[in-house]
């Protein structure tokens, strides 16, 4: 692939700090690749550090580059960043000699809340708690829990890059990259960009390149901070250099795309252009000529057509597109009584059979822990402390467990703490009341188990996700997703359902440019074509596409 002039700028300048403005289809990703070449093939030894905003943009950056540059999304990041720097981590924060830290993601936190709730027999009538619900509405129980956290060599999530940022703030020679890039600074939180501004005061950086684009920030409801990138390029006096030649979309959308997005006050200015043998492809609206139900069913049967007749055409992939998952729905159910294969771009957080499994991990948990841990728990304490590790080990056994079951019921009923107070009573029968003190040592390491199995059966699911998602692939050529799930994606055709006024801008929207942006990704997916679809009156956003 040629690079274009406007490709080569970025390329080729040596500024410390460089700002790209890289709109749709701009090649930004060969524009990272060929940076990095160059920067290779220049520079004596050079390390290189590319931050990517998803891990689907740092996978597809990763197969680009190869092993030129170290690719991370801003968590996986900050999480090797403690790993390598672990004496400095400790220094600054509680965690104990010898731990190094895993990561506490959502699922695990609520897990361990109402598994600390349940200890102390207190009940919480609301499931989807976390620390910041206990910090509000149970203050003097949110340090003990943050102890226990601790304990158990987990941070949160949310603590990993401003915990990092403290870090190179702190001692800047640890941070070893001499350039570092930045993709999809638009999405950016403000954590990551006060970690890039303390990135950019290590002295033995040389060069940061932000890639970014305002008009396709789409995120500000998931704490994405567009204003900070416009404020961070004036406030460092970046170089800003123009990504401007679209590559993907033809001459009729970019048109539409440009004089819809002119409407937005707050951008950076920019106007793309299509390459020199674009095609001229089309954009079009159809209408349902009434708000009854019986021409909501049939605007989706106009909707399959169309893609009926794009597949007869030969298209190779084709994206149906939808402001909300209720009518991402709707399209499915119309896509199957058709007898059209669609790939449903999936949710992993939102998808049920995820939630059963991790529902069902929770509450086999409560059974399987004493046979994970209780053994081990118990050598540590105690390495003579035979009997119990025999009875522990005979569990494994089906022919023994009958008996186990028999002469200790204790172990096989009752909830977590009603075991615990059995086994300080065990303990203090045995001989060893001292050991009854120790039986928080077992609680940890049960915690402990409980979090690793779940972090392991999400890891399975994902790749069961992922394998199922492949197949799918395999099998259709039609991608059913919301707006925000084709970020980054590309299709020959593109079909944006129910570009309806109220619900495309939505009524329920406080930000109007940020939903006029989310249209503007949405008809900037396409290579040929874009068709959108109202039921009733128009989105305004048609109108200022200058579309009839």
């Amino acid at each position: 692939m040629s690079i274009s002039p406007l490709q080569e700028q970025i390329i080729t300048a040596d500024d410390r700090l460089l700002f790209a403005i890289a709109g749709p289809g701009s090649g930004k990703t060969h524009t990272i690749r060929m940076k990095t070449l160059r920067t290779v093939a220049m520079e004596a030894k050079p390390s290189i550090l590319i931050l990517a905003f998803n891990q689907h943009s740092a996978e597809d950056i990763r197969k680009k580059v190869g092993a030129k540059a170290q690719v991370f999304t801003y968590h996986a990041f900050a999480l090797q960043y403690i790993h390598s720097n672990i004496e400095q981590f400790r220094s600054i924060s509680k965690y104990p000699m010898g731990i190094i830290p895993s990561v506490l993601d959502e699922e695990t936190e609520q897990v361990l809340i109402a598994e600390y709730y349940q200890a102390r027999r207190i009940q919480i009538k609301n499931k989807r708690i976390n620390l910041e619900w206990v910090r509000q509405n149970h203050p003097n129980h949110h340090k003990p829990l943050l102890a226990e956290i601790v304990e158990l060599g987990l941070i949160r999530f949310d603590d990993l890059i401003p915990m990092v940022t403290r870090m190179i703030a702190g001692h800047p020679s640890g941070f070893r990259y001499s350039h570092v890039l930045i993709d999809e600074a638009q999405d950016s939180s403000l954590d990551q960009w006060q970690l890039v501004e303390e990135i950019l005061m290590v002295k033995t950086v040389k060069q940061v390149l932000v890639f970014g684009d305002i008009d396709q920030s789409i995120y500000e409801w998931r704490s994405a901070v567009p204003k900070q990138a416009i404020e961070f390029a004036s406030a460092h006096e970046a170089r800003i250099l123009p990504l401007t030649v679209s590559y993907r979309c033809p001459v009729s959308v970019i048109n539409a795309a440009n004089q819809m997005i002119w409407n937005n006050k707050f951008r950076l200015e920019k106007t793309i252009q299509p390459k020199q043998d674009a095609v001229a492809g089309s954009i079009q609206v159809i209408t349902a000529d009434s708000l009854d139900q019986q021409s909501w069913y049939r605007l989706l049967d106009q909707l399959c057509e169309q893609i009926l007749s794009q597949i007869g055409l030969g298209y190779r992939s084709i994206a149906v597109l939808t402001r909300t998952n209720r009518d991402m729905e709707a399209v499915k159910r119309a896509l199957s009584s058709h007898g059209i294969a669609m790939i449903e771009t999936m949710d992993r957080r939102a998808n049920p059979e995820a939630m059963a499994l991790l529902n069902f991990a929770e509450k086999v948990l409560e059974s399987e822990l004493f046979d994970q841990t209780c053994s081990k728990a118990m050598r540590l304490i105690n390495p003579a402390f035979d009997q119990v590790e025999f009875y522990v080990r005979s569990r494994k056994y089906g022919g023994e467990i009958e008996m186990m079951k028999a002469e200790w019921p204790e172990l096989f009923s009752g909830d977590t703490e009603a075991r615990l107070d059995f086994l300080r009573e065990m303990f203090a029968t045995a001989g060893q009341p001292e050991l009854a003190g120790h039986v928080q040592a077992i609680v940890s390491a049960m915690r402990k188990a409980m979090v690793t199995s779940i972090q392991k059966k999400k890891v399975d699911l994902i790749e069961l996700l992922t394998e199922t998602e492949q197949q799918q692939t395999e099998a259709a050529i039609v991608r059913v997703s919301t707006i925000h799930g084709a970020k980054g994606l590309e299709f020959e055709g593109v079909h944006i359902f129910n570009a309806t006024d109220r619900v495309f801008p939505s009524d329920r929207a406080t930000n109007i440019e940020e939903e006029r942006r989310l249209m503007y990704v949405a008809i900037t997916r396409t290579i040929v074509s874009c068709t959108l679809y109202a039921h009733g009156y128009p989105s305004q956003f048609i109108t200022e596409m200058g579309l009839k």
